[in-house]
């Protein structure tokens, strides 16, 4: 392999431009919707990679936790089923 030139090594990609907010740190207008549905029912409905999921995440993780505070959660009891009990096997 004569004469075979050797290649640099591939540069780090670019840091992500600084206005970018990071994932824990929501958006102005998931900041709204959030705070309006912490108070109402809200359908929520954008477009792809828009932030659906952070939303849900954030109302979730506030309604668990005022839950938690009022004590009507995480008491440590098993969760009862209102499924019917199972059916016996067939013994044919």
């Amino acid at each position: 392999m004569q004469g075979a030139a050797r290649r640099a090594p591939a540069e780090a990609p670019p840091p992500p431009p600084a206005a970018q907010p990071s994932a824990e740190q929501p958006r102005p207008y998931q900041a709204e919707i959030i705070t309006c549905a912490l108070q109402h029912n809200v359908l929520v409905s954008l477009g792809t990679g828009t932030g659906k999921t952070l939303i849900a995440a954030e109302v979730l993780r506030a309604r668990s936790s005022a839950l938690r505070a009022a004590g009507k959660v995480g008491t440590g009891r098993p969760h009862k089923s209102n499924r019917p009990p199972p059916l016996p096997p067939d013994t044919r």
